[in-house]
């Protein structure tokens, strides 16, 4: 009952489309099931946490992308419109309605964050919410857009919301990328800012989005390609490193839960995750079929 486990059943919605074999769908409905029961906040939106609601923005890309297998599996379009409802409950509290961006987290009630990596009283001011935007959560939302788009017909009538939510947080973040480096930052709208620093996790989701965006045409390539040009540049020369006959990814914030400024300078840097390494992955594939045409 925690949407990050929620993501694993798309694997096997992937596996029951490609094989057929029932045992594959019986399991996915089976975490559908169970994403039903997760605790929902007073808006409807899925609460990241069993003890206490609170909204988190990766949450939208966890349960966002099973549904999407499932829709993908069955054609239900009641799957895809439970994702893009839940994009719209988790924005109805987070999103900045002047940049696009989300902050990280909204808490729903008064009861202490029981979750020991988050800053205690986070949410202890009138918004109850934490007042960052995290860069690789805002990277989440991104993704969870383009993929969402990918799916749905020119003439839904979700298509024009979604099209003005990453127009407008690709506008936001398009001057904020480091000139040098090709990165965005770790607290992406403070650029160059002491203790900040390049974030290789969501530079790859950013310019992932970006790419996939243009390949959808919701994006003016003469605009950004350029930008996800230097992103791909920059993170062969920045980031990825040859280690015999595999590549490591680094400068990857680590696991990170919800705080203040500080909080996010000092999360720490680190090495080889999965996460960082998928994701480049997935921007890499993209780039490739984008530049290919």
């Amino acid at each position: 009952h925690h949407p990050n486990a929620v993501i694993s059943g798309l694997g096997l919605a992937y596996l029951a489309q490609t094989t057929g074999e029932s045992r594959y769908k019986d399991k996915a409905y089976e975490i559908f099931e169970q994403y039903k029961n997760i605790p929902r906040a007073t808006n409807g939106g899925v609460s990241h946490r069993e003890e206490v609601i609170e909204l988190w923005d990766d949450t939208v890309y966890m349960v966002g992308e099973f549904l999407m297998q499932m829709y993908k599996l069955t054609g239900n379009k009641e799957f895809l419109l439970e994702a893009i409802s839940q994009l719209k409950k988790h924005a109805e509290k987070l999103e900045d309605p002047e940049t696009g961006l989300w902050y990280h987290g909204w808490d729903n009630d008064t009861i202490p964050s029981q979750d020991p990596c988050c800053q205690p009283g986070w949410a202890e001011n009138p918004n109850r919410r934490n007042n960052e935007f995290w860069g690789r959560g805002n990277g989440w939302i991104l993704m969870t857009l383009v993929d969402l788009m990918e799916l749905l017909p020119k003439n839904d009538e979700n298509y024009p919301y979604l099209e003005a939510s990453i127009t407008q947080k690709i506008n936001t973040l398009y001057p904020l990328q480091d000139e040098k480096t090709g990165h965005w930052y770790q607290l992406p709208i403070y650029p160059g800012e002491e203790g900040n620093f390049i974030e290789s996790s969501s530079t790859a989701m950013f310019a992932y989005a970006a790419a996939k965006g243009i390949a959808l045409g919701i994006l003016p390539a003469d605009k950004y390609m350029p930008m996800i040009d230097h992103a791909y540049a920059g993170l062969e020369a920045n980031s990825l490193q040859p280690v015999g006959k595999y590549l490591k990814m680094k400068n990857i914030c680590g696991g990170t839960c919800i705080g203040d400024k500080d909080y996010y300078y000092n999360r720490g840097i680190v090495d080889g995750r999965a996460y960082a390494f998928g994701i480049a992955t997935m921007f890499y594939d993209q780039y490739h079929q984008l530049t290919a045409k």
